[in-house]
């Protein structure tokens, strides 16, 4: 264990229930490898504001319960509170913006400040066109934030690049993901359980599936991907896509698969229990990821493990986990033929897809090994405390 005080300035606020993609649970095992993780959050399902100790060395404390604005001003008051009581070493912000002031704000004396991002925003044209004036600001304010901190986390090369580019140093950057629990995907699910969800979602034997899951945002680019499987569907009528996610208010891709008459042939099949991932993916012949852009993906890294054939977007994200004609397809964002073609390449060829399923399970295994992960950033907060 390390003798380190570290305050974390995060958005979210499941850590303190637990959550399916074991935020709680991370977090504990970052805890015990220092003296004590603080973890300020934004309250967004908390009612109480009480502080809540999860174990003898991660306390959370639930801030802003009325909005954005009493988030900053509350994170900022405990902040400053905690960093005087505990002698913080270390404050890791989650992003270059409001987080990042707060911790800037503060800090004090031997304080270090690390800033996260855990996307790729800098600069990002198509995450500025998204909410031009708004996205635009927050671009300004990490380009305020990031030159005054002391060591710097992204989760692609790409976006190291870019701080190199503003004059950061790169040796202060480090590019490290997430965790993820890749030995649960790579263990085989048994043929009962996969069979019942065939049945579940009125698939037939002989039915291909492709699948995708997440959250429909815009970024994401889902009608890119029904697009795509217009174009496969034409070729291939027992072809089947499943959605994994809230569709309730996508009422323009609901609107999109009834106009292009797909609505036998995609089915919803609503928000997903991370437990229960690899029993879809085990019923998956091709893994889709439509992403316009991309920081990291964690679910190609469940996907991969679990030996899933994948076509992806070529996104900074996707290259840090997949090489193109070695792991996965890659394709251009936005080109649904080029993506269609990808899909019918995989279907087409058993031996291609079972060769790039087997590489990514083998990369992934060895390079995203969670323990390993957590190891590096408990690093990262080591260095940035000693950083002068």
């Amino acid at each position: 264990m390390s003798k380190l005080q570290v305050l974390m300035l995060s958005y979210d606020d499941r850590v303190i229930a637990g959550n399916t993609e074991d935020t709680q649970a991370r977090h504990l095992r970052y805890a015990a490898k220092v003296d004590h993780l603080h973890m300020i959050v934004w309250a967004t399902t908390v009612a109480e504001k009480k502080p809540v100790k999860l174990s003898e060395n991660l306390t959370v404390y639930p801030v802003g319960h009325q909005g954005r604005p009493f988030y900053v001003l509350e994170a900022w008051q405990t902040a400053q509170r905690l960093c005087n009581q505990y002698q913080i070493d270390v404050i890791t912000a989650q992003d270059p913006f409001f987080t990042a002031l707060v911790a800037l704000w503060a800090r004090g004396g031997d304080t270090k400040v690390q800033i996260q991002n855990h996307s790729d925003f800098l600069d990002n044209p198509h995450w500025l066109a998204e909410r031009p004036r708004w996205n635009a600001f927050l671009n300004r304010i990490a380009k305020y934030t990031l030159p005054r901190a002391d060591r710097w986390r992204v989760v692609n090369a790409q976006e190291k690049q870019k701080y190199m580019q503003l004059g950061l140093p790169g040796g202060q950057i480090d590019v490290l993901p997430v965790g993820v629990d890749v030995q649960r995907f790579a263990t085989a699910v048994d043929a009962d359980s996969v069979a019942q969800l065939r049945g579940q979602l009125d698939l037939a034997p002989n039915d291909n599936v492709l699948f995708w899951v997440g959250r429909p945002v815009g970024f994401k680019n889902v009608p890119l991907l029904i697009d795509a499987f217009a174009q496969v569907q034409n070729d291939r009528s027992n072809c089947k896509l499943v959605l994994g996610g809230d569709f309730s208010n996508a009422t323009d891709i609901q609107s999109q698969v009834k106009n292009l008459g797909l609505e036998n042939a995609v089915i919803f099949a609503g928000s997903i229990p991370n437990q229960d991932l690899p029993t879809y993916l085990a019923l998956t012949n091709v893994y889709l990821h439509s992403s316009d852009y991309e920081g990291f993906g964690r679910v190609m890294v469940e996907a991969a493990a679990s030996a899933t054939p994948i076509v992806a977007t070529n996104t900074a994200g996707a290259r840090e986990i997949l090489k193109h004609q070695v792991t996965a397809l890659l394709v251009p964002p936005q080109n649904p033929e080029a993506f269609a073609k990808a899909i019918q390449t995989l279907l087409a060829d058993q031996t291609l897809s079972s060769t790039l399923g087997k590489a990514a399970q083998k990369r992934v295994l060895s390079e995203f090994d969670p323990s390993k992960a957590e190891a590096a950033i408990v690093r990262s907060w080591q260095r940035a405390s000693r950083q002068k």
